[in-house]
């Protein structure tokens, strides 16, 4: 009887693109017992062991003494030189294409196990070398030219699209030795308050531990959350000698499933190559279904460096490359800077502070807090603050609203609370007020304070995904579905009340800031789609600031939402609105052509 683990399923993007899956892995196996070397070193070694084992009691021929295990040791360590140039060595590292030294040390690790144990003489030993599958066959065809050598047959992760979408779906790693015996006392792993879904055992598996010692667990990503339906479950197959291979029907077998997600492959690739390499997001909502089409998070990693089996150093991997792991578009919050305005905006309209007409005078500086505004834009309307991005306008706005009024409406739009997207390390983000100012620093609100919360500055922090919702949620009247990776049942419905009178007001005056000449994104207005957005400057301390810029499209029927945030970049009309030209356009040309 023999025990085997199913294989794990596969992840796949909504185009049917494989982003992960178990590709065959062919492992170079020996025994020392079988090797056929001109160099006689193979019958020292059991020469040296034929004392020491109970099938050879007789004494050599001349009465000679065996080598002792440390002698034999230090010929086997000095070997190297004869080893390369045995003719077996040379065939097997041609044939492959593996370095001589490196399977020579292999096999000189091999014969000093045989040292330590002399049952490893007349056993297979795996060793550290994998073959492709030609070298493979050749090995399997050719037995008593490749004598005492043999491949074992395995499944290796495989991430083809390397880096493409590694933030949403993970890698995978072994079950160490602490984990191990977790999961020998427990009964499953891991068992931490951060474990989405513990690894569930069948009753095969528990009593059996020891088959699932090596196999592969999710460590971050989709491979972690369904990490118990991706993997499948340990059954039995009996082998009947002269009848061939028969499978023993068992009711706790489960094949891994696969998990299909809603990334787009073709919009995720053109969305990774407008970010080009920079530190940011960005990310895509289909407003009608709530799939998530886009979540680039720039740097990034490639799963298969870091996923078994490998010999890469994990700490040094990581020290190189800092930051590779942080899903940005998720687990990182930053200030919206004026994107934020459309909260304020949107407040200030239904609250009847202003109304379309209402204009404030804007002269560069603020004459109530000192706060200063990027232009002199004399008398303006909140359409064209928006447009222009007039910092003033919003000031004014908020101290006559107040911060709690602010506050409750940036709740409204979803704003420093989690989506829920399934990701145990999604941020909420922060909307702060009174009470939260008062706990952090001891210190009293002032009516600068509202200033910066009225254009996303000071301890206002969301991510891009919320970004996006922000957009979705002002695009149409009939909001939104939830924002999801994966097809999940029964999604609710998030909506924006308020008035379509409201609603106008804004989307218009956000029209303005990409298709009408002065508006902040006004370069990036595109000939093939027609949308709207805000862009957005934040400030960091001591560094360049963040540009963003938030949006929809179409503008008459609103399909996508999209944000974009590109870290110590410069103005986000110049350097985010571009990169989300490019992507709605992509969007257009795969989605709405199709369709039309």
């Amino acid at each position: 009887t023999k025990h085997y683990l199913t294989t794990r399923g596969k992840i796949l993007s909504r185009d049917g693109v494989v982003l992960a899956y178990d590709a065959p892995s062919y492992q170079l196996q020996l025994k020392v017992e079988d090797l056929s070397f001109n160099s006689g070193l193979v019958h020292e070694l059991a020469y040296c062991l034929s004392t020491r084992s109970k099938r050879f009691k007789e004494l050599r021929e001349e009465g000679t003494l065996a080598p002792s295990v440390d002698a034999m040791l230090k010929k086997v360590k000095g070997s190297t030189e004869r080893l390369k140039r045995e003719p077996l060595l040379m065939d097997i590292a041609h044939l492959n294409d593996i370095p001589i030294q490196k399977l020579v040390k292999a096999v000189q690790a091999s014969f000093e196990n045989c040292l330590k144990k002399w049952a490893y003489m007349r056993s297979w030993q795996t060793l550290d070398i994998y073959i492709d599958e030609k070298g493979a066959r050749q090995l399997i065809e050719q037995p008593e030219r490749y004598s005492g050598f043999a491949c074992r047959m395995d499944a290796v992760r495989s991430y083809p699209q390397k880096e493409l979408a590694s933030h949403i779906v993970g890698y995978v790693g072994n079950l160490n030795e602490k984990n191990f015996n977790i999961l020998r006392i427990l009964g499953h792993y891991p068992q931490s308050p951060d474990s989405i879904k513990p690894i569930v055992l069948t009753e095969l598996e528990k009593k059996n531990l020891a088959w699932v010692r090596n196999y592969d667990v999710g460590i971050s990503g989709v491979e972690k959350i369904f990490n118990n339906a991706l993997r499948g479950r340990l059954h039995k197959k009996t082998i009947i000698r002269g009848q061939g291979e028969v499978t023993v029907p068992d009711e706790q077998i489960t094949e891994g499933k696969s998990i299909g997600l809603s990334i787009d492959y073709t919009l995720q690739s053109i969305a990774k190559e407008a970010l080009d390499g920079r530190q940011g997001s960005i990310v895509m909502i289909d407003l009608d279904s709530g799939d998530i089409l886009v979540s680039v998070s720039g740097p990034s990693f490639d799963p298969n460096v870091i996923s078994p089996p490998t010999n890469t150093n994990f700490g040094q991997y990581l020290q190189s490359r800092p930051g590779i792991l942080l899903n940005r578009s998720l687990a990182n919050h930053y200030p919206f800077g004026s994107v934020f305005k459309i909260v304020t905006a949107v407040a200030a309209i239904e609250e009847n502070i202003i109304t379309p007409e209402k204009t404030y005078f804007c002269s560069l500086k603020h004459q109530k807090t000192g706060k200063k505004c990027l232009g002199y834009h004399s008398d303006i309307s909140v359409i064209n603050a928006l447009k222009r991005s007039c910092n003033i306008f919003f000031y004014e706005c908020a101290l006559e609203m107040g911060p709690v009024k602010l506050y409750n409406w940036s709740r409204k739009f979803h704003l420093g609370q989690s989506l829920n997207t399934g990701f145990g390390y999604e941020k909420d983000g922060l909307i702060p007020n009174r009470a939260y100012k008062r706990r952090v620093t001891g210190e009293m609100w002032y009516p600068g304070d509202t200033c910066s919360m009225a254009i996303g500055q000071g301890d206002h922090l969301g991510t891009p995904l919320q970004a996006a919702v922000l957009a979705g949620l002002i695009s149409r009247e009939e909001g939104m579905i939830r924002p999801q990776f994966w097809k999940h049942r029964n999604r609710d419905t998030i909506k924006l009340e308020i008035s379509p009178y409201t609603r106008d007001i804004v989307r218009r005056g956000l029209w303005k800031v990409v298709n009408e000449n002065h508006g902040t994104a006004y370069e990036s207005r595109s000939e093939t789609i027609e949308y709207a957005g805000k862009s957005g400057t934040a400030d960091v301390y001591n560094k360049e600031p963040h540009a963003w810029f938030a949006g929809f499209a179409p503008y008459d029927k609103p399909k996508v939402a999209i944000a974009c945030v590109v870290e110590h970049s410069g103005h986000g009309g110049d350097i985010s609105a571009p990169v989300v030209k490019i992507v709605l356009e992509a969007w257009q040309q795969k989605y709405q052509s199709a369709q039309n």
